[in-house]
């Protein structure tokens, strides 16, 4: 089956990210999934991540074939089904909104029910105990109001293994990938950004 589903966003839609705006400015957290009834989700593209399907198919990293995968924010569920697919690792998809998660599960089954996958509706920052050899971000650490970015390197220093792998597309408004801010953020609370 096709790995891409058809959706009415066009990834960074001005129009869906106002939008997005307003619902996350009214309802705070749970804006996300209000964002995700009203279909204001322009980082939706409609398909698993090009720039990840490309790292994990050029073999560039020796990326692990076994173990677990995480994908916070996983909302539709498409890059945690590609990472279960081609690396062969045990995913957990979690977002904290339920109709992400009923759209990830829906998803799942209409391309591969037989994948090794999972969504959860969770916190990130609830996770406890456990640990991954790889958690792929999409877009997962921008998305956080900058007070909360520090406990992201906080809890991301906690659960990827040590040697394990922290795959992160982050998108800004300008080229740099990450502030300097941000990289010290990481650096301090990680130890996973050089």
């Amino acid at each position: 089956m096709a790995e891409s589903q058809s959706t009415s966003n066009a990834p960074g839609d001005p129009t869906k990210i106002t939008r997005l705006r307003e619902l996350l400015s009214r309802h705070q957290e749970k804006g996300w999934d209000e964002a995700w009834k009203d279909e204001a989700t322009p980082w939706d593209a409609g398909t698993m991540q090009p720039a990840l399907q490309e790292l994990v198919e050029s073999s560039e990293l020796d990326l692990p074939k076994s173990g677990r995968a995480l994908v916070p924010g996983c909302g539709r569920g498409y890059d945690a089904v590609f990472v279960a697919r081609s690396l062969g690792l045990e995913t957990i998809g979690i977002d904290i909104s339920p109709t992400a998660i009923e759209a990830a599960n829906e998803y799942k089954r209409a391309v591969d029910p037989t994948a090794n996958v999972r969504f959860e509706e969770t916190s990130f920052f609830a996770l406890n105990d456990t640990s991954f050899e790889l958690v792929y971000d999409y877009t997962f650490f921008v998305a956080l109001p900058l007070s909360m970015r520090p406990e992201w390197g906080i809890q991301m220093g906690k659960i990827v293994k040590h040697g394990g792998f922290l795959i992160t597309l982050v998108l800004t408004r300008t080229p740099v990938l990450l502030t300097m801010s941000d990289r010290n953020i990481m650096r301090k609370h990680s130890g996973l950004v050089g």
